[in-house]
């Protein structure tokens, strides 16, 4: 007598949602009864776990509906749309010198560009390239108008321009100078970070070639920064040492190499065009690419 063939006939999709609707909404039952007996680091993993099964389940629902997602969105919602346009029309405003900046309300974003003759910005001089880009939030984080947002973003720049550039035994302030942009509240985040993303501002530390232009003067640090060792002539720098043992030689090959990485990586095509043109010729490649 011949054996029955075992049913291996699968469920039905609908019973398979039937299944998991069930499953989910037990487990969603339990984990929320219980998530307060967990510690904070183990509710973080917790989070970002049902995070991820989330965007899981949200992919799989996006290529089950029959009407397709646009491949296109534009929405100020987006935190990376709100910092290209924020960073776009940034470029636009006439840039402004820094020993010109007067008081004024706001928060937001700004640009410091250099177009002196120092040997080690050469790649820069006189070019759309900021050397630094930074954010001000507001004072009031529901600020909705400049004054609410207080005077800020002109209070960064300020310090930048009267502590550390104006201080540097080197540098002549009237080789910089600034492009700025109030902003909504909220919206310096985003914009700070295409900035860093598109320009890789040199002393900018999240690039990570330099830092300490933007180093405050608190007691947080005490070792002194890259800026301090290149730039001598911060007061409160003097009593402090390198703890890498760095040199201004050092510091300046660091940033010399930077420039150079920028027109050989990809996309270098790109900044080949932004950088100094006289720069990259002696560089031994030509505007277009050539060697």
């Amino acid at each position: 007598m011949a054996k029955r063939e075992k049913n291996t006939k699968q469920p039905t999709l609908s019973k398979v949602m039937s299944s998991l609707t069930a499953s989910l909404r037990d487990c969603s039952k339990q984990i929320s009864d219980r998530f307060t007996d967990l510690n904070v680091s183990s509710r973080t993993k917790l989070a970002k776990k049902l995070m991820v099964l989330a965007d899981e389940l949200l992919d799989v629902a996006r290529r089950v509906d029959v009407v397709a997602q646009p491949k296109n969105l534009f929405s100020m919602a987006d935190p990376r749309t709100v910092g290209a346009v924020v960073a776009h029309q940034l470029m636009k405003v006439d840039p402004i010198r820094l020993s010109d900046i007067q008081p004024f309300f706001g928060s937001g974003v700004y640009a410091i560009f250099y177009d002196g003759d120092h040997p080690v910005y050469q790649a820069i001089s006189g070019t759309d390239c900021p050397i630094y880009v930074g954010k001000a939030g507001p004072e009031n984080a529901l600020a909705s108008t400049p004054r609410e947002q207080g005077k800020k973003l002109f209070g960064r720049i300020k310090e930048h321009r009267d502590k550390s550039i104006h201080r540097a035994v080197d540098l002549d302030i009237s080789d910089f100078s600034c492009r700025y942009l109030v902003t909504q509240s909220g919206w310096e985040e985003s914009a700070e970070n295409r900035l860093i993303a598109e320009y890789r501002p040199v002393w900018v530390k999240e690039v990570g070639v330099c830092s300490g232009l933007g180093k405050h003067g608190d007691t947080a640090r005490t070792e002194l920064s890259e800026w301090d060792v290149l730039h001598a002539g911060r007061k409160w720098a003097s009593g402090q040492t390198s703890l890498k043992g760095k040199t201004k030689e050092d510091v300046a090959k660091a940033i010399q190499n930077h420039f150079r990485l920028l027109i050989q990586r990809d996309g270098a095509a790109r900044w080949r065009e932004m950088l100094n043109k006289v720069w990259v010729k002696q560089q031994g490649v030509d505007v277009d690419g050539a060697p």
